[in-house]
């Protein structure tokens, strides 16, 4: 059997959408994304074909910040697994990134799946930071955060947007938490991870997606139902308030769930618990090029 790995096509659609229908319990959103990905041109789309079965296998490389690369949505046909495809799309991707300019290559990989850990572990990659994926349903039907089963108590603060100064104020505070050493100064945002910069929190103020409270400040996004937090910055002591209010923003906007990125940092994860939403952990593994 001879594969080939190669720039994905319009014409893979097919092929790769019935391999990735039933990937998770929920299913997949490989077959829905497929062609935005061909169409964006920050997104290099990795595929691997076989001489007789066509394609079967999928991954994507991005650049979210200078010279950093991603690689994401990896998927191996179930009769083609165990073959080496996941580390030759990886060791392709890695190629295109070093050709580019990238020093580094990130990848995410939740913390109970051993299987990849010790593939990407053969790689070169190393555990860097460890992360809770935190949601919250229903905030409509049961609003309160407490879970006290009264009447809605709102928090003591209100998340607002950020002013123009925000950036500038938030930074300082930022460099000096231990949000940002549990992080490994990174920012999770639409599953996609790079090194946080003054000038990325700048254009994501421009975008009106950094909010900011007495406690501190967050990059939050409404999306398909959902407040999607994608950074936290605040003091220890103020993880709990400012997490608080993001559970206020999102009733106030309407919107029926919260979910939240945030590295797993003691302050946090107990601010979480409080507050009721369910956590499952992702790590992010990193290597040099």
């Amino acid at each position: 059997m001879a594969y080939e790995v190669r720039h994905g096509r319009p014409e893979d659609h097919a092929a790769l959408a019935a391999f990735t229908e039933d990937t998770f319990e929920w299913g997949d959103y490989v077959a829905d994304a497929y062609p935005a990905w061909l169409d964006d041109p920050a997104i290099e789309v990795i595929v691997v074909e076989h001489d007789v079965d066509g394609p079967v296998a999928v991954a994507t490389l991005k650049q979210p910040g200078p010279r950093q690369a991603w690689m994401a949505a990896a998927r191996v046909h179930p009769d083609h697994r165990r073959k080496g495809l996941a580390s030759m799309m990886n060791d392709t991707g890695v190629a295109w990134a070093r050709e580019r300019g990238d020093r580094v290559a990130r990848l995410l990989i939740e913390d109970w799946n051993e299987a990849p850990q010790r593939q990407v572990e053969g790689l070169g990659y190393r555990r860097t930071s460890r992360w809770w994926h935190a949601t919250r349903d229903g905030l409509s039907a049961d609003p309160n955060p407490l879970r006290n089963g009264g009447p809605r108590v709102p928090g003591p603060e209100r998340l607002e947007p950020a002013t123009a100064m925000g950036p500038a104020d938030a930074w300082p505070v930022w460099e000096r938490s231990g949000l940002i050493r549990a992080a490994r100064g990174l920012i999770g945002f639409h599953w996609t991870f790079w090194q946080l910069t003054l000038d990325d929190l700048v254009g994501l103020a421009r975008r009106g997606l950094l909010w900011s409270a007495p406690s501190g400040w967050v990059v939050a996004e409404a999306r398909d139902g959902t407040l999607e937090i994608a950074w936290l910055c605040a003091a220890d002591a103020d993880v709990d308030r400012l997490l608080r209010a993001c559970v206020d923003l999102a009733v106030g906007e309407g919107l029926d769930r919260l979910g939240v990125f945030a590295p797993i940092h003691p302050p946090v994860g107990e601010a979480l618990v409080r507050l009721g939403l369910e956590t499952f952990g992702v790590d992010i593994w990193e290597k040099p090029l």
